[in-house]
């Protein structure tokens, strides 16, 4: 039997939590082999495995003991203490990560690469060009502006994210991304069209569930302080008679978490419960009422968010209720799946969820099961496998 092509995959991350990562294999995995490279084994049958090195980051320390001391004391304290950090603390790498990366992965055997995230460009880029094979970059997010929100970000990182994308990605032979709008600011920016592989999930067999009594919400992912779940929280606190929100996050930013865990806590109808699997998410929620999300674009990759959770609604066919970020308010008005707040402040959010009832509920998630097969990655799995047949053909 002649041996089938090979495929080295290349993400920055631990790829059992890359939905991205596990659409590729699945779409992929009945006509090529894969040998993965990431921060945590693939967990997936017959994948060759190659663990990446991450750079160390040294915990930062607030040493802050001194700072109700008198003036001169306090100054002459910390003075000390950035002289003692200097000296003892942790060194962060700051090695390019194609250091850590292409010694591990030069002598691979492979007829495609696919990279994930940026952040693994150069590395695939220098692969593609010494093996003389195709490349096919994925990029999550429009990078140049990821944390645009952040002064000293833009000021100082920004510019080299520019740089990698002006210089590297011209030199793929095929762009993944996620949406639209994000499509074509690459195109307006550095001239790189791409192919939209949004982050829809697999096609559940769940039914439709009427339920009686109070209207029951869910949102669920990260606890980070960029999403302002506040405001979402904010958004439900007068709603006590009609409805109740279930908050099941990660506590990705602990200090943000218990924030949010503090805030839930004087109010009955808001909660917060335990997370469950990844894929497990859509049949646990396929119980509620509606999937919420109030994202304030505080960054471009904000304005242009299409988030896992959304499609996550529509499979587990629930109503679902969003601010107006564009992407998400494009697939919840053309496929008329919920409500769109007219703006991104509580008040307008509250406004939104106060219109729903038991009658339009259930006509929102008659158009989630009507949508669900059309919105699955199922055509997306088809995408990446005809551009993949394609290159390596």
């Amino acid at each position: 039997m002649a041996r089938r092509k090979r495929i080295l995959l290349i993400c920055d991350a631990n790829l059992d939590k890359a939905p991205r990562v596990r659409m590729a294999y699945e779409a992929l995995k009945n006509d090529y082999d894969f040998i993965m490279a990431g921060y945590k084994a693939a967990p997936f049958e017959d994948v060759e495995y190659i663990e990446l090195p991450r750079k160390k980051k040294p915990k930062r320390r607030n040493i802050d003991f001194h700072l109700s001391w008198p003036s001169p004391l306090r100054i002459l304290a910390s003075v000390f203490i950035k002289i003692y950090l200097l000296i003892f603390a942790e060194k962060e790498d700051k090695r390019p990560l194609i250091e850590l990366y292409y010694p591990l992965l030069k002598d691979v055997s492979c007829e495609l690469i696919i990279n994930h995230h940026l952040a693994t460009l150069e590395t695939a880029v220098r692969l593609k060009t010494e093996k003389q094979v195709k490349l096919i970059s994925n990029l999550h997010e429009y990078y140049p502006r990821e944390f645009e929100d952040q002064a000293i970000w833009m000021k100082y990182e920004g510019p080299k994210i520019t740089a990698i994308c002006k210089k590297h990605l011209v030199q793929a032979d095929a762009v993944f991304t996620v949406c639209e709008g994000i499509r074509e600011e690459y195109l307006k920016e550095f001239g790189v069209d791409s192919i939209v592989v949004r982050n829809d999930k697999p096609f559940a067999k769940l039914n439709i569930q009427e339920n009686e009594g109070p209207i029951r919400l869910i949102h669920h992912g990260a606890a980070l302080k960029s999403r302002h779940l506040d405001k979402l929280i904010e958004a439900i606190i007068p709603l006590k008679d009609r409805f109740q929100l279930d908050l099941m996050l990660i506590p990705t930013q602990e200090d943000c978490y218990e924030q949010l865990l503090h805030m839930c806590e004087s109010h009955e109808h808001i909660q917060m419960i335990e997370a469950v699997a990844p894929d497990q998410i859509i049949s646990f929620i396929n119980t509620y009422d509606a999937g919420v999300f109030l994202l304030e674009p505080v960054n471009f990759n904000y304005q242009m968010a299409l988030p896992n959770k959304l499609f996550e609604y529509i499979q587990a066919r629930l109503a679902i209720v969003v601010s107006p970020n564009q992407e998400m308010a494009r697939i919840v008005r053309n496929f008329n799946l919920g409500i769109v707040s007219e703006d991104y402040s509580s008040a307008s959010f509250t406004k939104a969820i106060q219109t729903l009832n038991r009658e339009n509920i259930l006509g929102f998630k008659q158009a989630a099961n009507q949508h669900a097969m059309e919105l699955s990655s199922e055509k997306n799995q088809a995408q990446i496998l005809s551009c993949v047949k394609a290159l390596t053909s």
